[in-house]
């Protein structure tokens, strides 16, 4: 089972000492959102295989507020460092151009939808995965928020459900638990912060919790 952990900094510099810390993870999510300047971003391209980069949207919990147009070149610019994964909103209208300009550089595809007010019923579950679906991506990730601890369970019922790798999981206090178990249902890896006050998002555990979780489960973390 694997971890994807989130990166927010305001600079590239900044980004690359969190990445460091945490050089042992599985994954590495840049939020490209939260810098300020791209200026340097060449250099996180020494993470390139083990990089996902994402520039998140207002609308789907990210702090980009610019058009669509201007998110498109710079994702567009990111993909020269050759990540591992691309995370790309399959909601959006530039998502195709997107998905097939990052299948064409060799890069693979987390189409993604977040839900922010609430955890819908499983047929909007299934409604929101097979938005995502359309962009033939290599992962599916369907994010919502819990408004209740059983929307942990509804959550992560989806990853039964489903025949093509998928992530999903519940944000906010209540939906920590989702996070922690979604690879034990079959996603193929959770996502958590370098440590405590580094979130990217409300209720994100960090890397050492899922461990440690893990760990009292006896949950094969290898």
């Amino acid at each position: 089972m694997k971890v994807c952990v989130s990166i927010k900094a305001s600079t590239v510099e900044e980004a690359l000492a969190l990445m460091e810390k945490v050089a042992d993870a599985d994954l590495l999510e840049l939020r490209v959102d939260y810098l300020k300047s791209m200026r340097g971003l060449e250099r996180v391209a020494r993470y390139a295989d083990k990089l996902v980069l994402t520039v998140r949207r207002v609308n789907e919990g990210g702090l980009f507020k610019g058009s669509e147009a201007k998110r498109a070149k710079i994702i567009k610019e990111a993909l020269k460092v050759h990540p591992r994964y691309v995370d790309i909103e399959a909601a959006s209208p530039i998502a195709p151009s997107l998905a097939n300009e990052a299948k064409l550089a060799g890069v693979d595809v987390i189409a993604s939808n977040h839900n922010l007010k609430r955890t819908p019923s499983m047929k909007g579950l299934m409604k929101a995965w097979r938005l995502c679906a359309k962009l033939n991506p290599d992962v599916v990730k369907v994010v919502t928020k819990a408004l209740r601890a059983a929307d942990n369970l509804t959550v992560l019922n989806l990853l039964l459900k489903v025949d093509r790798p998928t992530i999903a999981f519940c944000m906010g206090p209540l939906g920590k638990p989702s996070r922690i178990l979604a690879p034990f249902f079959g996603a193929p890896f959770t996502y958590a912060s370098p440590g405590e006050g580094l979130e990217t998002a409300p209720g994100q555990p960090s890397l050492q919790e899922v461990r440690e979780v893990w760990r009292i489960l006896g949950l094969n973390i290898a």
